[in-house]
């Protein structure tokens, strides 16, 4: 397998131009060499490795093709919300890829990949019912929006809605690829005297 950074090939994970990320220090020579390095371990199959070298060249310096390695690597682990988002990421890394041949090639593999993504992807949507003033949702003990239908990963979710002075519900699901979910809440007032 040929793995670049900095040229566009097909393989399970694709390298591409870096992109240009303003008012950020970079190190370039430190980033190619953990990409090589994750390069040599994805080789080996081993993509925990792999995926931990791609993370760490990324954050010495921001590549659209990087982050479309972090893409497969988040796909690779079932994590398909991840894997799209930064799908989307690297869309807006492209951006700044300074050959436009180069970045119609980027942009059409990006295309391309998320649109074999996206009917995999579950959706969740949360409603409340008469959302009183203060209430909140999470999902995962991250806060999210309520009454949208929102991409997440497969697997078990744990919701928790709650406003001041209601009794806060929690809700378990566990989500299929490209299931859909609306979850239901009706909050109610805390008894008398309960805090």
């Amino acid at each position: 397998r040929l793995m670049l950074r900095r040229g566009l090939v097909g393989l399970a994970l694709v390298a591409l131009w870096p992109g240009v990320v303003l008012g950020q220090a970079r190190d370039s020579a430190g980033a190619e060499k953990l990409y090589d390095d994750g390069a040599k371990l994805l080789a080996k199959d081993d993509w925990v490795g792999a995926c931990a070298k791609f993370a760490d060249s990324f954050k010495l310096d921001p590549a659209p093709g990087t982050q479309l390695n972090l893409a497969a690597c988040s796909e690779h682990e079932g994590k398909l919300a991840l894997a799209w988002s930064r799908l989307k990421d690297a869309r807006s890394l492209n951006a700044d890829t300074k050959s436009e041949t180069q970045r119609k090639q980027i942009e059409s593999f990006i295309q391309a990949s998320i649109e074999r993504l996206e009917p995999r992807l579950p959706y969740l949507t949360v409603r409340i019912a008469n959302a009183p003033a203060g209430a909140v949702a999470l999902r995962d003990q991250q806060p999210m929006v309520v009454g949208v239908d929102l991409p997440v990963d497969p697997g078990k979710h744990v919701i928790v809605v709650g406003a001041p002075g209601y009794v806060e519900q929690t809700r378990e699901l566990t989500l299929a690829e490209a299931q859909r979910e609306v979850v239901e809440f009706t909050l109610l007032p805390q008894p008398n005297g309960s805090s």
